[in-house]
């Protein structure tokens, strides 16, 4: 790469400026089967670990079919499944999920519980009761900006 003439850069270059868009980050947790009914009182648990410091910006909640009727709940935890809570309830009802719609959850208000060590994981659970129509494809996908740079 050759420069001819005269050349500047009216901002300068920072950790800040490169690559902003690259500390934001999507991260899924399957809940369910992807090609068969959840199975009646079962509990479908799944974990992702950033490996980064971060801040949890957003979490959605889909499915390709939503359960129905029954006592269905989804719950997503700081850490462990003894974490606190990352949603602004402790659980969600499941049955308020729509097919093929991603549905955005409230978070938390408090700031500390939705930042992260780069240790720490992000915890999901759906608790299927016994429904009349059974989910399928359930999934947690959450948002993540990196504030390690």
């Amino acid at each position: 790469l050759g420069v001819t003439g005269a050349a500047s850069l009216t901002v300068p270059l920072t950790a800040a400026n490169i690559n902003g868009a690259n500390k934001v980050k999507l991260l899924r947790i399957a809940l369910s089967p992807n090609t068969g009914a959840c199975a009646d009182a079962t509990v479908y648990r799944g974990m992702v670990f950033p490996g980064r410091i971060c801040t949890v910006k957003k979490i959605t909640l889909g499915c390709q079919t939503p359960p129905s009727v029954g006592t269905d709940v989804i719950k997503v935890l700081k850490a462990s499944s003894a974490g606190n809570t990352l949603l602004s309830t402790a659980t969600y009802d499941a049955n308020s999920l729509t097919a093929n719609t991603g549905t955005a959850m409230t978070l938390t208000a408090t700031g500390a519980d939705l930042a992260l060590t780069a240790t720490q994981g992000i915890y999901a659970e759906y608790s299927a009761g016994t429904q009349t129509v059974d989910g399928i494809g359930i999934e947690a996908e959450i948002e993540i900006e990196l504030t390690d740079y």
